[in-house]
């Protein structure tokens, strides 16, 4: 999976999974966490951790079975068959990771 950026405070993000040639637009929310004390806006060196989200859209369920398996059993490992997928992400300055059920993935920043 890939995303060409990520912005801590842009919700949703776009989240391209693809296998081989196959490819699908899925979207990716994320929340901050409640804190007890206000953190510093942006992100810094310390790592910040998030409630997210990935949505797949109904459209792409509904042709999840026209597409590549290899390409259906990630989504299926990483996402389930539900439109939405919750778990924890963590930002820092150079990726975002997201916890998924399947294993975690690290999105590396591009911009």
């Amino acid at each position: 999976m890939g995303t060409p950026d990520f912005d801590y405070s842009a919700s949703p993000a776009p989240l391209r999974p693809c296998a081989g040639e196959a490819c699908v637009d899925l979207r990716l929310h994320l929340v901050d966490g409640l804190r007890l004390l206000r953190a510093a806006d942006g992100l810094t060196g310390a790592p910040r951790e998030y409630l997210a989200a990935i949505e797949v859209p109904q459209s792409v369920l509904d042709e999840l079975p026209g597409q590549p398996p290899a390409l259906v059993a990630a989504i299926q490992t990483h996402t389930g068959t539900a439109r939405f997928r919750e778990f924890k992400a963590i930002a820092t300055l150079g990726d975002l990771t997201l916890q998924l059920p399947g294993g975690p993935i690290v999105l590396r920043r591009t911009r």
